[in-house]
């Protein structure tokens, strides 16, 4: 018999609205548990790091660190760690970086 290993999920978001829809939409799937999430990139980066995460869904207009710091610092001590990137942006500077 095999069994399934649920895929651990931490969310770094820092509008109350979109945290709770992707909240609500991930505790309804089989198979995903949502382990912590961060309203800022610094607590992001930290949270991330001790708890190790399968998938951080990363913002990227996150306060103190942007979502694109956060994700090179995540990625350089878990290189393992997959992070998704959504922002709602659409000016290239935004997305891309300066």
């Amino acid at each position: 018999m095999t069994t399934t290993r649920d895929i651990t999920i931490f969310i770094a978001e820092d509008h109350p609205i979109s945290l709770m829809g992707l909240k609500m939409m991930l505790e309804e799937t089989a198979h995903f548990k949502i382990i912590g999430e961060a309203e800022d990139g610094r607590t992001a980066i930290d949270m991330v790091l001790e708890q190790k995460p399968d998938i951080v869904m990363m913002d990227l207009g996150l306060p103190e660190v942007d979502g694109i710091e956060a994700t090179a610092r995540i990625k350089e001590k878990l290189p393992g760690t997959r992070v998704l990137i959504f922002t709602a942006a659409e000016e290239t500077d935004t997305i891309f970086g300066p």
